[in-house]
């Protein structure tokens, strides 16, 4: 209590710190010129890989960033690498402007306000349907005026209309066959009449120690799975294919934004900041799941918010390559679903937003916890390790948001 006291003072004397605010507090003409910058920086090089632009940078970093070797999902630099990340995508904002006053809000995904602003129409809006394979055909990063390079995507659909993709509660499945390997029917696939349909699918095979493999595949529905309710995480859903001799069983995933409880669990108690469980399990293999992954999310702040539960062995064909389904931060990725629940998810702008909403939550556990982990714990003696794909860039930097970023949240001030 006392180091929030601490940042409200602070929020009133420094006014050198810029205050993040909520998305739902922005005015007409601040949306507007964020949207103009957004599409600013689609036009000019980046200023870290200037083989891309300033927008695209991002896309190409994040899907680098999931192989489970890095340890940047399902790992302890999750916080640390997006707070670079996040500030990154601001610095080009602003240059791309050439405005240093612009800064982006954050997503409130739990208030209903919040996400009511992130997507009106004169913002992010703009939804995708079953009937063009879930294209965005409205809004200010509608199809022909957003573009999405088919280098940085990853579903067929983004490639083929270079346009993104929002599935918004379709939620995904993920599945078990009778030798309990891995299978995804991702968003684009999962709408909420699937267990209507003849055929269903493609079912993406998720080995144990690689990426997805190239191989689809299409199943029958069972009758019984009718009488699973949509909304139901519970409930066990089956998928036939006569052909193959082959029967999965699977599990449904984030047909609703998170709650203020979601968010507030990993806050209870002390909780370390994360696991003493470093490294991967494969020196030669990359897509081995990391050390960290196994251990329990209701111990430790990191895997709790990123939204990882290794005792659910359902997701964990995903969640090994950084795909956290569960509350609050991976069921929100999820539950958007499209172009934001990818490998390259920072194409869509909602993902700047959702992730300046994560920092924001990583500032108030450090208010209330301090970073032990980083300074005396199990982290020491990798705080001053580079980054991955951000040079000169340690865990170590991103520690002091307000003196290396100049900013604080509107959350610790009000």
């Amino acid at each position: 209590m006392g180091e929030c006291l601490e940042a409200r003072s602070r929020c009133a004397k420094d006014t050198s710190l810029v205050i993040i605010r909520d998305v739902k507090t922005l005015d007409g003409m601040e949306k507007q010129k964020l949207v103009a910058a957004m599409h600013q920086m689609k036009s000019v090089p980046s200023a870290y890989d200037p083989s891309t632009n300033a927008w695209d940078y991002f896309a190409k970093a994040h899907r680098a960033a999931v192989v489970p070797a890095t340890e940047i999902h399902e790992g302890w630099r999750f916080f640390p690498w997006h707070r670079e990340i996040v500030n990154r995508f601001r610095l080009e904002l602003q240059r791309a402007a050439n405005d240093s006053s612009l800064w982006f809000p954050y997503w409130n995904w739990s208030d209903p306000e919040s996400t009511a602003a992130l997507f009106s129409l004169d913002y992010i809006g703009g939804h995708g349907t079953l009937d063009d394979e879930y294209v965005v055909h409205d809004g200010n990063f509608r199809k022909g005026l957003w573009r999405v390079d088919p280098e940085f995507a990853s579903f067929p659909a983004e490639i083929t209309h270079e346009a993104l993709l929002r599935t918004h509660g379709n939620g995904l499945q993920m599945c078990l066959d009778a030798a309990n390997r891995s299978f995804v029917l991702d968003c684009p696939f999962n709408p909420p009449d699937v267990d209507h349909a003849v055929s269903v699918g493609p079912f993406t095979y998720l080995p144990d120690d690689g990426p997805p493999a190239k191989g689809y595949y299409f199943m029958q529905p069972d009758p019984g799975n009718l009488q699973c309710k949509w909304a139901s995480l519970n409930c066990t859903r089956f998928y036939h294919n006569a052909t193959l001799n082959t029967t999965l069983q699977c599990r449904h995933y984030a047909v609703r934004l998170p709650s203020p409880s979601d968010d507030a669990r990993c806050f209870k108690q002390l909780l370390p900041y994360s696991t003493g469980a470093v490294g991967n399990n494969s020196a030669v293999n990359p897509w081995v799941t990391t050390k960290d992954y196994y251990k329990s999310f209701t111990q430790d702040f990191r895997p709790c918010f990123e939204g990882i539960n290794p005792s659910d062995h359902y997701a964990k064909g995903l969640e090994r390559l950084g795909a956290s389904l569960h509350p609050p931060h991976g069921a929100t990725h999820t539950y958007l679903g499209g172009s934001v629940a990818t490998p390259t998810s920072p194409n869509d702008p909602i993902f700047i937003h959702l992730h300046w909403n994560v920092d924001r939550f990583w500032a108030e556990y450090q208010a209330s916890h301090g970073d032990d982990w980083f300074l005396r714990g199990p982290g020491k003696a990798l705080l001053d390790e580079e980054l991955p794909g951000l040079s000169n860039v340690t865990a170590h930097n991103t520690l002091d948001y307000r003196h290396r970023y100049g900013y604080e949240y509107s959350s610790l001030c009000d």
